[in-house]
């Protein structure tokens, strides 16, 4: 933004003193013009006006210029404030992003968790078992896969033995990934009333696996 104003320094006045009213006005009045346009004055060259004018156009531009700096430096000043600022809003934006999304994250594990433990025969130790499920990044598949295998381990005759004393506990099932295990070769046929595992959303509206009979 450009100045409105031209500065009259006090060590000026000894010299506008020994100029006539007439002359001091008009070369007061070339100072105003050259400031807005750049005009020169036509003085005459060996005059007092145009030795007056130019020492004073040599200050003025002195002062144009540094007050240009100061311009320059404040926007620069003002651009990173707001710079920094926005990288502020942008990083907690980011943040509670982040943790809106991680706590809707563990809120859907809770919920594939606690339907892997009422499917569990031997629920004991949930500490240890909640944190080995976590540990596999569960999903609606894997909860899937795992109910599935526990359909035909439980009623193994290694789990029903002794009323499930053979049942490993559910973090060890978990660590060692035992719904992976290959079911017996010889088992019966398979009844034509085997319910079958698919999804539902519960009254919370949060999906389950169910069983249909």
């Amino acid at each position: 933004m450009a100045r409105a104003y031209v500065p009259l320094y006090f060590s000026y006045a000894e010299q506008l003193a020994m100029l006539p009213d007439d002359e001091r006005g008009r070369l007061i009045l070339a100072l105003l013009e050259y400031a807005q346009t750049g005009a020169l004055p036509a003085f005459a060259p060996a005059s007092a006006m145009a030795m007056l004018f130019s020492c004073m156009r040599a200050q003025l531009d002195r002062d144009v210029a540094n007050y240009t700096d100061r311009c320059e430096k404040n926007r620069k000043n003002a651009l990173a404030g707001w710079d920094k600022r926005n990288a502020i809003v942008c990083e907690n934006v980011r943040s509670h992003t982040m943790a809106a999304k991680e706590k809707e994250n563990e809120k859907a594990k809770e919920s594939l968790f606690a339907q892997f433990w009422a499917a569990y025969p031997k629920r004991k130790d949930k500490a240890k078992a909640q944190k080995a499920f976590s540990k596999l990044c569960p999903n609606e598949q894997l909860l899937a896969e795992i109910l599935a295998a526990l359909d035909w381990q439980k009623q193994s005759p290694d789990w029903l033995k002794n009323g499930g004393q053979f049942v490993p506990y559910a973090s060890s099932y978990l660590n060692g990934r035992r719904w992976e295990d290959e079911p017996p070769q010889n088992d019966a046929p398979a009844r034509s009333d085997t319910p079958k595992l698919r999804w539902s959303t519960n009254e919370n509206g949060e999906r389950e696996a169910v069983y249909d009979e």
